[in-house]
């Protein structure tokens, strides 16, 4: 349905299985390690706007509850 997501998801399929973010917005890839993350940034990072993250375990705001 959108040709843009499905070249994105294609390209870093490469790479690994990326994902969408629950509402679609984003599409992002888990990398085993940061040199790994870097690599796939710079192989895609002149057709893609994207940076590079550490995950979190768990949503930040979960103390709060």
């Amino acid at each position: 349905m959108y040709p843009a997501v499905n070249k994105v998801l294609s390209e870093l399929s490469k790479y690994g299985f990326p994902l969408m973010t629950g509402s679609g917005a984003c599409v992002f890839l888990e990398c085993k390690s940061k040199d790994e993350a870097d690599k796939v940034y710079q192989a895609v990072s002149k057709e893609y706007d994207g940076f590079v993250v550490k995950g979190l375990d768990s949503h930040p705001l979960i103390d709060m509850v």
